[in-house]
């Protein structure tokens, strides 16, 4: 018994592509055999096939038969591309959406803008693409068939607006037009995603034609002109995003040029180191203003051609002038002229503190009320003294030697030193004041009392008195003495005083025409007393002459107040003759009180008075 065995199996081979062109054929083979049955028809071994899906039968020559498994042959046909209508937004996130490429193959390319564009996903119809700045960018959509070798392809514009900044006018900015009407052209530029544009004028000017444009015409008449037309041309772009700052674009059509500018203001004395400002009053029809500085003075900075300007003052200032023009289309003014100088401390106050008797003394203050314009002050002082506080200040403490000479001050400040104030200095004691003390109506023998008021930096003062008189000892070489007179009357006299230290000697001080007189006289209305007494007033001591008829004879004073109290008692004992007694009440207060004397002749009153 002999079995048929089974052919192998049926396999169908495509001699290309299984996907083709529309109306395009691809070939099929089957796997050997005696003969073949195609699903879609014929019998050989190898067929032409268009789309659709294939099966083939083979048989062995043992009469078996296999069947293949299915293939597919896919027909493509060319689909349109769609990449959909352009875009223009604000932001840069763009969402694209083409038509569906069927069974084809869609992509997104970017032709223009590559660098500044993102795809998400560049295979799908509907994807996003990023703009990273403002701008454009220019996306292809296409559609390809690999089986027919063509494809079809679809541009979209993609815009990102943005915001408009601000560009610039251009124009004629200064013109002289004279008296005459005219017109010119103002054209604005920036970065063109603007989509509007609001324009202003100036007074004088008025727009021409449509206001919305890049690029504008404006006219002025004859009027306008006289009267001159400044200000900014001003231009605000915008688009449907946002505006961009204004621009503005200075103009000055002038018929005539300006005048004179008026004064200067600004400070007229400066010093280095510091900064200040100069300026004038606008003037009509002036578009700026030349400045011409002097040596030493700079702008602060380059805006320097206004009306009003900021200048340092360097270390080379030392005066000089400012001036300043006003200038138009038309023409320049004549120059107004300032004339600067140095801001010099003036000379101080007058300097106060001791000037005399400073032989080696110790912590003298010196002063002044100051100088305008000083910061500090330089103060000298004479050979040997040394300044112990405030040598930069009004104010000096100062300690002396034994040179004479002057203490001096200047005030200072960053322009250098101003003038002088100096004090005359003396070591040695000033000239000692008017001598107090009765110059007539002196009695012979009587003590008086001479004296000036102290003298700063005196260590002691030297008299000179009238011939036969006498010094009281506990006075000597003080500023008030007592001076007992001779017994003979004289006239014309002098006494003179001076005061010294270590350091030297003042000049003297005189008080002339001291004359004396026998004073000597019975002053009893009953004639019992021989009594006279002086000086009276006196500052305390008097001097009592009393001529005594017997020896040993008692004399009893009594001294009361104007009130009758008795404030001294004092008994006495004389010898014959003539008496001098010695009364002294410079313990008492100043003022009036009544001497009462009681001797052997009788007794006697007489009112005394005490001086301060």
């Amino acid at each position: 018994i002999t079995q048929n065995i089974a052919s192998h199996s049926a396999i169908i081979t495509p001699i290309g592509s299984t996907t083709i062109c529309s109306g395009s054929t691809v070939g099929l083979t089957s796997s050997a055999g005696s003969s073949f049955l195609w699903s879609g028809g014929g019998s050989s071994q190898t067929i032409q096939a268009t789309g659709g899906t294939y099966v083939v039968t083979v048989t062995g020559v043992n009469g078996c038969t296999a069947i293949s498994s299915p293939i597919t042959i896919t027909e493509e046909s060319q689909v349109p591309a769609n990449a959909g209508t352009d875009i223009t937004q604000c932001n840069g996130q763009f969402n694209l959406s083409a038509n569906a490429p069927g069974n084809l193959n869609g992509a997104w390319t970017i032709l223009t803008g590559g660098q500044n564009v993102v795809i998400t996903n560049p295979g799908s119809p509907t994807t996003t693409a990023q703009l990273l700045s403002q701008g454009s960018a220019v996306l292809a959509w296409t559609i390809s068939s690999a089986a027919c070798g063509t494809s079809s392809s679809d541009q979209i514009v993609l815009s990102q607006l943005g915001t408009p900044f601000s560009g610039t006018i251009t124009g004629t900015s200064s013109q002289c037009v004279g008296v005459a009407s005219g017109s010119t052209t103002f054209t604005f530029s920036n970065n063109e995603v603007t989509e509007s544009y609001n324009w202003t004028m100036p007074s004088g000017f008025t727009i021409a034609g449509p206001a919305a444009s890049n690029s504008i015409q404006v006219n002025w008449t004859s009027g306008n002109a006289s009267n001159g037309i400044s200000g900014n041309v001003c231009v605000t772009a915008a688009n449907a995003c946002s505006s961009a700052a204004s621009v503005c674009f200075p103009v000055d059509y002038q018929s005539a040029a300006p005048v004179t500018p008026p004064s200067i203001s600004g400070s007229s004395k400066l010093c280095p180191g510091v900064i200040t400002t100069f300026s004038v009053a606008p003037v009509a029809r002036a578009r700026s203003y030349n400045w011409i500085l002097p040596t030493g003075l700079t702008f602060t900075s380059a805006a320097d051609s206004g009306n009003i300007i900021s200048v340092s003052v360097g270390v080379g200032y030392v005066g000089g002038n400012i001036s300043v023009s006003a200038e138009n289309a038309c023409g320049t003014s004549s120059l107004r002229v300032k004339n600067l100088g140095l801001n010099l401390p003036g000379a101080p106050g007058v300097i106060s503190g001791n000037a005399s008797g400073l032989c080696s003394a110790k912590s003298v203050v010196f002063s002044t009320s100051g100088a305008n314009a000083a910061t500090a002050y330089s103060w000298s002082v004479p050979q040997g003294a040394t300044i112990t506080s405030g040598s930069m200040s009004n104010s000096i403490t100062v300690n002396f030697g034994t040179v004479s000479g002057a203490v001096s001050v200047r005030g200072q400040n960053a322009c250098g030193l101003g003038s002088t104030r100096s004090m005359s200095i003396a070591v040695a004691p000033a000239r000692p004041g008017l001598i107090s003390g009765p110059v007539s109506n002196i009695c012979t023998g009587s003590v008086q009392n001479y004296g000036v008021s102290t003298v700063t930096g005196a260590e002691s003062y030297s008299w000179t008195i009238p011939p036969a008189t006498t010094i009281l000892s506990a006075t000597q070489n003080t500023k008030d003495i007592q001076l007992e007179f001779g017994p003979i009357p004289a006239t014309g006299q002098l006494v003179m005083v001076s005061a010294s230290n270590q350091c030297g000697t003042s000049q003297s001080r005189s008080l002339s025409g001291i004359s004396t007189t026998n004073c000597l006289r019975d002053i009893s209305t009953d004639g019992k007393l021989d009594w006279i007494i002086y000086p009276n007033p006196s500052k305390g001591e008097f001097i009592i002459d009393y001529v005594s008829p017997i020896d040993n004879d008692k004399l009893l004073l009594r001294l009361f107040t104007l009130d009758g109290r008795c404030v001294r008692i004092e008994n006495l004992y004389t010898s014959t003759g003539k008496n001098k007694i010695r009364l002294n009440i410079s313990d008492l207060a100043s003022g009036s009180y009544i001497l009462q004397a009681e001797g052997t002749l009788g007794i006697e009153s007489v009112r005394l008075i005490k001086e301060e």
